[in-house]
């Protein structure tokens, strides 16, 4: 994604990276939300299959966690820069309790 004149990337384990031309990348923090804790619902405060999409004005960053009972869940925080921090919604947009809510990803119509 594009921010001012960056490009930003994530991967699975919510490391980010930027480059002004797509060629070169620097290593930028890990991926956090605001107060550095885990949402109510999750096991613990990291971000597993982050992906961030501008929306609204803000980005918004989907990701999945493990629940403290037992089963999965798709959870968002939202952030004024892809780089965050990020505030997290306290509940999960999506919980599962058998198998596994993994790869969290969004469509819009339209696009």
């Amino acid at each position: 994604m594009k921010f001012h004149e960056t490009y930003y990337l994530v991967d699975d384990d919510s490391k980010m990276f930027s480059s002004k031309d797509l060629k070169v990348w620097a290593t930028e923090k890990d991926l956090v939300f605001d107060n550095n804790s885990a949402p109510k619902w999750a096991i613990d405060k990291d971000i597993f299959g982050p992906e961030i999409h501008f929306i609204n004005e803000k980005y918004n960053l989907y990701f999945h966690n493990l629940k403290k009972e037992y089963g999965w869940a798709i959870g968002v925080a939202t952030a004024d820069s892809p780089v965050g921090p990020y505030k997290r919604y306290e509940r999960p947009l999506v919980s599962i309790d058998k198998g596994h809510a993994l790869g969290p990803h969004i469509a819009r119509e339209g696009t």
